[in-house]
């Protein structure tokens, strides 16, 4: 307790004029790169000639996908909102 007191009272930390701007670039660069790195490789429709289980796993799979892919747009929603609010408080 007396650790994170101790740094939030940090007199190093009372011009932190781009703290803001710099954890707003963090979490838009990290947004980026988690996307990237989610979609790089979407698994083919399983073709008519495939086993039951191949059509099945592949099924879960895109389904899997297309759930994170709406979480990915919320949560791109939700980190506009939280740009927008950090840049009026900012500026």
């Amino acid at each position: 307790m007396v650790l994170v007191l101790s740094v939030l009272n940090n007199p190093l930390l009372d011009n932190d004029g781009l703290l803001m701007p710099a954890i707003l670039g963090f979490c838009w660069a990290l947004m980026l790169y988690s996307t990237g790195e989610l979609f790089q490789e979407i698994p083919d429709k399983a073709g008519s000639e495939a086993t039951f289980y191949r059509r099945i796993g592949v099924r879960v799979r895109r389904g899997i996908i297309w759930i994170l892919g709406l979480l990915t747009i919320v949560s791109a929603a939700g980190l506009l909102i939280l740009s927008y609010q950090l840049m009026r408080v900012w500026l």
